[in-house]
């Protein structure tokens, strides 16, 4: 199957159920690390900021709470993200509230289990089986005690989920529509304004740059490219993108952030600065034979000096290149400082700069 193909197979769409749950798994990560919008600044725009700011600053303690119960574990974000995208699009996001209420508990938390399994187990089959008996809550308890998995914890909490399964989808409705109200709404107007202009972006940039968008976007599985593909355009993700392929969807999911495109271009010029420092680093005769020391043992500055015939101030000049390329670590015994050269990170510098050249 050709590129040609696959996009013929891609329906872009921003739904807003999608967006108030992606919202609310992002201010949860937020909140989890460090309870404020300081982290990583520099990977997102002021008005982003601004606005992630405001909504925590709406959401109660109890919400708080909620919110790091039912999101703390990425499978189980990811699993409700799959429920609401294969079960909840209703139009208003009310109706989608209406339509969560009227399913049977248990077909919310088939999704959990088949998220669960499929990423621990990576048995196709169970996720099969799964798909076929959603509605048996005495199936998915079993699916999950039966499963020898190493997240033990994970695995009581699902179980705990399971076992008090009216009460979890209680809760689970009651978060959704107080965090709507009191934290999404007052916002819902600037995302979809910005989710507007940035689908017509994607949908411009797969029609013109196919190839690209596929490379960028794209996990490429057999299975996969058989089936169509779901793009939600996201807000809150931002400059994320990930995808749901969980076995018996006869669709596959994406979710791309509305600056994943220039973070990703961001991040291959960063690629390709790196290779550029490689190669300089890689040109001079002195820093080989450092990097050839190094790839015996440790070496302090002043017997490296000694071992490459240079100063030590010519070490630690040499020695600056290959730390901004992440080359070097230090590591101080009976008050010396060694360097230490990190083999992993240069071969995959070295698997890079070949990537790049060969266009792979």
């Amino acid at each position: 199957m050709n590129v040609n193909d696959i996009t013929a197979k891609v329906v872009f769409e921003s739904r807003i159920d999608m967006e108030v749950l992606l919202s609310m798994i992002v201010l949860n990560d937020w909140n989890r690390f460090g309870g404020h919008v300081d982290l990583d600044r520099d990977n997102y725009e002021e008005d982003y900021l601004k606005l992630i700011s405001e909504m925590q600053c709406s959401i109660s303690k109890y919400m708080c709470q909620e919110m790091e119960s039912f999101f703390s574990d990425l499978e189980v974000s990811r699993a409700l993200v799959g429920f609401l995208f294969k079960e909840g699009y209703a139009g208003s996001f009310l109706g989608v509230l209406k339509k969560i209420e009227a399913l049977d508990e248990a077909v919310m938390l088939s999704y959990i289990v088949e998220s669960f399994l499929y990423s621990n187990l990576t048995n196709e089959k169970q996720s099969l089986d799964i798909h076929k008996n959603r509605k048996d809550i005495c199936f998915l308890l079993s699916a999950v005690r039966d499963a020898e998995v190493s997240n033990k914890e994970l695995k009581e909490r699902i179980i705990d989920l399971l076992t008090n399964h009216a009460e979890t989808k209680a809760r689970f409705l009651l978060m959704l529509k107080s965090f709507y109200e009191n934290v999404f709404m007052p916002v819902e107007e600037i995302v979809l304004a910005s989710l507007t202009v940035s689908a017509d972006k994607y949908k411009k940039y797969l029609e013109t740059e196919p190839e690209e968008f596929v490379e960028n976007f794209f996990k490429i599985k057999p299975d996969f490219i058989l089936r169509d593909i779901n793009i939600h355009i996201s807000y809150f993700m931002d400059i994320a993108v990930f995808g749901s392929e969980a076995g018996g969807w006869e669709k596959a999911l994406y979710v791309i952030g509305v600056n994943a495109d220039k973070h990703l271009e961001l991040v291959n010029q960063m690629r390709k600065d790196n290779v550029q420092k490689l190669f300089k680093l890689l040109s001079d005769k002195i820093r080989l034979d450092i990097i050839e020391a190094l790839g015996e043992r440790p070496w302090y500055n002043q017997e490296l000096a000694k071992k490459v015939k240079v100063t030590p101030s010519t070490i630690f000049h040499h020695i600056g290149l290959m730390v901004e390329l992440d080359l070097i670590h230090t590591e101080r015994h009976d008050h010396r400082v060694y360097f230490i050269l990190k083999k992993d990170r240069l071969r995959e510098l070295m698997l890079l700069s070949t990537n790049i050249i060969l266009g792979e």
